[in-house]
C-alpha cells in the first residue's frame, strides 16, 4: 500500500464534510446542555446564600432541579444526533470503499491481499465512526465547555483558578506527548488485524488444497502469529491510553487538593466566602468531566487518525474510469475481428517480457482456440482484450479499432468473461445466470438445475467440479452478445495457491455439443468465439498455422492441425486455432516459459473462459 502522504486531520474533515448539518445540530446541543450544566453551580450558590441567609429557598430549589432535568434531555438529543451522524459517516466511507475496490485495476488487485482489504472496510470504518464524530465533538465542546468555566471560576477568585491553569497546562502536555504514540501503536494494530484476515482468506479461499494437503496446523500457526501481533500492538496502545487516563484523574485530584487546601486558607483569612469555594470546587468537579473528555477525545482521535490512513491509501490505488472519455460506437450488427500488433507486455519495468512483439488477427467468424501448456500467454492475451491489462507497447484492435478508443464500460458489456478456475458465486443457479438487469420474471423462466445441489443459495462447490465450468457455460450462452470468447485452461500465478483437475474443469464431452448447438441458434450467429486449451484436441478443421517461439512469430502456413517439424524447438504447442486459422508457440526442452508475472518450467492445468456478446437468448438447454 502507498504511504500516507495527505494530511490526516484533512482527510477526516473531508468524511465529515457532506454531513456537517448534523454534527453542526448534534455539537449545538452538546455545547447548549454544557452551558445549563455551567449554570448548575450558580444555582447551587444561590440555594446556600439563601439557605444562610434566611430567604426562601424554594425558587432556587425548582430552578436546580429545572436545570438537571433540562440538562439531561439536550445532552441526549445531542448525543443521539452525533451517533446517527456517526453511522451516516461510516456508510458513506464504506460505499466509497466498495466502489474503489471493485474498480481497481487487475495489476493492483494481483498485488493486494484480499484479507486486508477487506480488513479496511469493515474494521476500520468501524474505528472512523468514534473519531469522525465523537472525538471531534469531545474535543470542540471540551475546550468551549473548559473555557466557559474559566471564565466563570476566574469571577469567584483569581487565584485559585491560577493554580487550576497550572495542573490543567501540565496535564495537556503530557496528553500531547502520549497522543504520537497511541496513533503509531493504533495503526500498527490495525495492520497486524489486517494482515491475520490476509492470512484467513489465503486459507479459506484454498480450503480443499488445505486439507488435502495437511496443511492445517500450519496455517493456525500462521494465522496464530498474526493474532498475537496484533495482541501485542493492543495491548501496547492500551498501555499508552490508560497511561493517559491515569493522567488526566490525577491531574483533577491533584487540582482538588491545592484547591481544597488554598482556598480554606484563603476563607479562614477572610479573603473568600464559603459559598463561593463551594461552587469553585463544584466548577471543579465540573471540569472532570470536560477535561477527561478532551483527553479521551485526543487518544481516541488518533486510532480513528490510523484508520483514515489506511483507507485513504486504498482509496488512492490506481481504478479503472469506466464512464472514461472516449468515442462512442455504433450498434454492433457485425462480427469483427481481434487483432493483436506488436503487442508487447510486461507487469513491472524490472520483469521480463510476458508477451514479445506478438502480432495476430482472430477473424470475425468461427471458432478460435488458444491451445497450450501454461505460460504461453493464451489468458494473458485475452486480459489485454478485456483490458484487465494494457500493453507495454504496441496495440489491440476489436473491429478494426483501438480498444484504448472504446469507452471501457461499453467494451466490457460487449464481451463475456468467464475467468480461470471457473469461479461461481455464492447463492443459487438463478443468481450465478442472471444478467444484471435481468427481471425476476425472466430469471424464473429457465432457472435450470445443477444436479447434487439443493435449491436454496450454496456454496460455490457442492457437486462435481465440472458442474462449476457448466453454471458458467451456460451463463456465457444465456448472456450471449456480438463478440463472445470462451478461455479454458490458462496458466494462473502460482501466487494463488490453487490446484484444479483439468477434467473437473471442463464441461463434459455431451455438453460441449449442445452449447454449440444453442449458440448457433441465437441472434448472435456469426459471433467470434475464441476458447483457451491446454490441448490440441480442439477444432481440428484449422486451414492455417502460424508457428510462434517464445511468444514471436516464426512462420505461417496452412492445411495443418499438427505441431511444427521436428526442426523446431521442442515442445510444440498450438496457441490459436480457428475455422481456417492456427497458430503455434513452441520451446525447447526444458526452458522456461513466462506467465502472468510467474515462471514455471512445468506445466499445470487451469479452467477459465470468455466471450464476446450480443442480443440476450434463451436457449433450450440443459446444463445437467
Amino acid at each position: 500500500m502507498p504511504s500516507l502522504a495527505r494530511a490526516p486531520m484533512r482527510l477526516l474533515l473531508g468524511y465529515l464534510r457532506p454531513h456537517h448539518r448534523g454534527l453542526a445540530a448534534g455539537a449545538g446541543l452538546m455545547f447548549v446542555g454544557g452551558l445549563v450544566n455551567l449554570a448548575q453551580p450558580l444555582a447551587v450558590k444561590r440555594l446556600l446564600d439563601g439557605v444562610t441567609g434566611g430567604t426562601s429557598f424554594a425558587e432556587p430549589m425548582l430552578l436546580l432541579a429545572a436545570l438537571l432535568v433540562a440538562g439531561a434531555l439536550i445532552g441526549a438529543g445531542g448525543m443521539y444526533l452525533l451517533e446517527a451522524t456517526a453511522e451516516s459517516v461510516v456508510l458513506d466511507a464504506r460505499r466509497r470503499l466498495i466502489d474503489r475496490l471493485l474498480r481497481l485495476r487487475v495489476g493492483v488487485m494481483d498485488r493486494a491481499e484480499p484479507g486486508d482489504l477487506l480488513s479496511r472496510v469493515t474494521g476500520d470504518t468501524t474505528q472512523l465512526r468514534a473519531a469522525a464524530t465523537t472525538n471531534i465533538v469531545d474535543l470542540v465542546t471540551g475546550v468551549f465547555q473548559i473555557g466557559g468555566a474559566v471564565v466563570l471560576m476566574a469571577r469567584l477568585d483569581l487565584v485559585l483558578l491560577g493554580v487550576v491553569a497550572l495542573v490543567l497546562a501540565l496535564l495537556l502536555g503530557v496528553t500531547a506527548l502520549l497522543a504520537g504514540r497511541i496513533r503509531d501503536v493504533s495503526e500498527r494494530t490495525q495492520a497486524a488485524v489486517g494482515r491475520l484476515g490476509a492470512v484467513l482468506e489465503r486459507a479459506l479461499g484454498a480450503f480443499r488444497t488445505v486439507k488435502a494437503n495437511g496443511a492445517e496446523r500450519q496455517q493456525t500457526a500462521t494465522a496464530h502469529r498474526a493474532a498475537t501481533q496484533a495482541w501485542q500492538h493492543g495491548r501496547r496502545a492500551a498501555r499508552w491510553v490508560s497511561a493517559a487516563g491515569v493522567t488526566t484523574g490525577l491531574a483533577v485530584q491533584l487540582a482538588f487538593v491545592i484547591v481544597l487546601g488554598v482556598g480554606g486558607a484563603r476563607v479562614a483569612a477572610g479573603d473568600l466566602t464559603v459559598s463561593s469555594l463551594v461552587a469553585f470546587l463544584l466548577y471543579l468537579f465540573y471540569l472532570a468531566g470536560p477535561v477527561s473528555q478532551l483527553a479521551g477525545g485526543v487518544t481516541g482521535l488518533q486510532t480513528g487518525l490510523a484508520a483514515v490512513g489506511r483507507i485513504d491509501a486504498v482509496v488512492r490505488l490506481p481504478a479503472e474510469d469506466p464512464d472514461e472519455q472516449a468515442e462512442p460506437n455504433a450498434e454492433a450488427t457485425q462480427p469483427v475481428s481481434v487483432a493483436f500488433h506488436s503487442v508487447s507486455l510486461r507487469h513491472r519495468p524490472e520483469d521480463p517480457d510476458v508477451l514479445t512483439d506478438v502480432t495476430l488477427r482472430i477473424p470475425a467468424t468461427g471458432l478460435t482456440a488458444l491451445v497450450g501448456p501454461s505460460g504461453a500467454g493464451k489468458s494473458t492475451l485475452l486480459a489485454l482484450v478485456e483490458r484487465f491489462q494494457d500493453p507495454t507497447s504496441g496495440h489491440v484492435e476489436v473491429g478494426d479499432r483501438d480498444i484504448r478508443r472504446w469507452p471501457l464500460r461499453e467494451l466490457r458489456a460487449r464481451i463475456g468473461y468467464v475467468e480461470q478456475d471457473a469461479p461461481v458465486l455464492f447463492g443459487t443457479l438463478r443468481d450465478n445466470l442472471s444478467r444484471p438487469r435481468a427481471s425476476p420474471r425472466r430469471g424464473r423462466r429457465r432457472p435450470g438445475r445443477w444436479r447434487g445441489c439443493p435449491p436454496w443459495p450454496t456454496p460455490r462447490r457442492c457437486a462435481a467440479g465440472g458442474a462449476a465450468a457448466r453454471w458458467n457455460a451456460a451463463k456465457v450462452v444465456v448472456s450471449v452478445g456480438p463478440y463472445p470468447l470462451t478461455s479454458r485452461a490458462g496458466g494462473e500465478p502460482a501466487s494463488n495457491r490453487r490446484t484444479t483437475d483439468r477434467s473437473s474443469c471442463s464441461p463434459p464431452t455431451r455438453t460441449v455439443p449442445t452449447l454449440r448447438s444453442a449458440a448457433g441458434r441465437s441472434r448472435a450467429i456469426r459471433w467470434n468465439n475464441e476458447v483457451v486449451r491446454n490441448s490440441t484436441s480442439t477444432d481440428r478443421s484449422s486451414r492455417c498455422v502460424v508457428h510462434s517461439s517464445r511468444g514471436r512469430s516464426v512462420t505461417a502456413g496452412r492445411g495443418t492441425t499438427q505441431p511444427p517439424a521436428a526442426s523446431a524447438p521442442q515442445t510444440s504447442k498450438v496457441l490459436a486455432s480457428n475455422a481456417g486459422f492456427e497458430v503455434w508457440a513452441t520451446r525447447s526442452p526444458g526452458a522456461t516459459v513466462q506467465n502472468s508475472g510467474s515462471t514455471t518450467s512445468r506445466p499445470t492445468a487451469r479452467c477459465g473462459t470468455t466471450t464476446p456478446f450480443g442480443s440476450p437468448v434463451e436457449p433450450d438447454v440443459n446444463m445437467t
